[in-house]
């Protein structure tokens, strides 16, 4: 996991919460790596886990519900500090559309070394699109949360359905996307 989605959780925590709270999270989670985490580094996917299961406890949230906050916080921050990705981008759709073959692409020039899970879009209609997302994180809460983030960045609801999921034993999850302009 790279180092920019722990800095992430923590500003998600200090902002949402308190510096306080994300202190205790980091103190009380059991971390193989105890030194600050730097954006472009890599770190155990564990402690990742370690440290949504910690928040878990102190906020007393479901772990599903933190990574969609988590995911849907996260949408902002992370295209803001790749502005070219949103060059000609109207819509989540249009968005979703590019995440697997050009964004994914692109970082994995940048980080080789990045393991960077399946996101495929597929356009339905006009409205409705279908993903497939793959990884072995099984992360599909925060990736959800994204999708949601994504869908009110640019001034849009969506609705998502979530029939089949890595969590019921499936080897994916598949997500039906309904995006509508708010009103």
């Amino acid at each position: 996991m790279k180092g920019i989605v722990f800095n992430l959780l923590e500003s998600f925590v200090s902002k949402n919460f308190s510096e306080e709270t994300w202190d205790q999270i980091h103190e009380e989670s059991n971390l193989r790596n105890q030194d600050p985490y730097v954006g472009p580094g890599t770190y155990e996917d564990e402690d990742l886990l370690e440290l949504v299961g910690t928040s878990n406890r102190i906020l007393e949230t479901p772990i599903p519900k933190i990574l969609f906050l988590f995911g849907r916080f996260c949408f902002k921050p992370m295209v803001e500090t790749c502005p070219q990705y949103l060059k000609g981008i109207n819509s989540c759709a249009d968005f979703l559309m590019i995440v697997d073959q050009v964004i994914h692409v692109e970082i994995q020039k940048l980080m080789p070394n990045a393991y960077l899970p399946r996101v495929i879009v597929t356009k339905r209609n006009n409205n409705t699109l279908e993903v497939r997302y793959e990884s072995k994180r099984k992360l599909c809460g925060f990736l959800e949360g994204m999708i949601t983030g994504c869908a009110e960045f640019f001034a849009e609801e969506v609705i998502i359905d979530h029939p089949i999921c890595t969590h019921d034993g499936y080897d994916h999850c598949l997500l039906t996307l309904k995006i509508t302009e708010k009103l």
